[in-house]
């Protein structure tokens, strides 16, 4: 299991939320599965980190 950053989990939600990549775009952007993304963009949005 890879272990990613809180730095790199809001750069990769910060991608998709207000640089307008879908989450697939934005997995293959990072070499990641999108589903890992989805969960990421979610959490995000639900706790407001990027307020």
């Amino acid at each position: 299991m890879v272990k990613y950053s809180e730095e790199i989990r809001i750069k990769v939600a910060i991608d998709v939320l207000e640089g307008g990549l879908s989450e697939n775009e934005a997995a293959r952007k990072h070499g990641m599965n999108h589903v890992t993304v989805n969960e990421w963009v979610a959490a995000c949005s639900k706790h407001g980190l990027l307020d």
